[in-house]
């Protein structure tokens, strides 16, 4: 059966370009219209289980479906963003500027060095593959869907593609997006059917907003 990876809406910090990691920052007013265009969407596929990141976004999102499908919500902190630490609230201009030494040094493998306190993309990525893992050999013959965060929809997608960590700018998930994987007929591959795809227009919810 198949797995339903769902990025969250967007954020204030989306918006502006900043690292949310672990911060639990609530959907702006464009990502709760994302939220009710995917639920209007998802609410005519069945679902065996739902589950959600414990964070804002993802749960907030996750809501919107819950309310019209009347669903229960697993809620999965391991399905968390990864942890930027000292990052977190800082956009990737300031970072660079604070950290020009770690970025310029060719010699510094950067997917495994950890200068901000929380995540390595190593150990994020040994996170997210492991649990994931986990969760589609629970739910073999179940169809699942799962609200999440761009980066652990990324770090998924890599493993299955084989594309190295250094090379994950490859892979782009954007808000609000739907990204489909399913079991081959012997359930020993995870095929990717459908991939960072936008199946609503937020101007049919909100002629204000294109």
């Amino acid at each position: 059966m198949a797995f339903y990876l769902i990025r969250h809406g967007e954020t204030e910090f989306n918006q502006h370009k900043k690292m949310q990691g672990w911060m639990d920052i609530e959907l702006n007013e464009i990502g709760h219209l994302q939220a009710e265009g995917l639920a209007n969407y998802l609410v005519d596929i069945s679902f065996d289980y739902v589950y959600a990141s414990d964070l804002k976004r993802a749960y907030q999102t996750a809501e919107a479906f819950s309310r019209i499908s009347h669903q229960h919500i697993i809620k999965d902190e391991a399905l968390r963003e990864i942890r930027l630490g000292s990052w977190e609230g800082k956009t990737w201009k300031e970072v660079k500027e604070e950290y020009d030494d770690f970025f310029s040094n060719e010699h510094i493998n950067h997917v495994d060095e950890n200068v901000h306190g929380g995540e390595s993309l190593r150990e994020f990525q040994k996170r997210v593959v492991t649990h994931f893992m986990e969760l589609a050999k629970r739910h073999l013959h179940d169809q699942v869907i799962i609200f999440t965060h761009g980066g652990n929809i990324r770090m998924i997608l890599l493993e299955l593609l084989g594309i190295p960590l250094e090379k994950r700018e490859m892979i782009f998930i954007e808000n609000a997006s739907v990204t489909i994987l399913d079991w081959n007929e012997d359930c020993t591959k995870l095929n990717i059917i459908k991939q960072n795809d936008i199946p609503y227009k937020l101007g049919e919810l909100n002629g204000d907003i294109e």
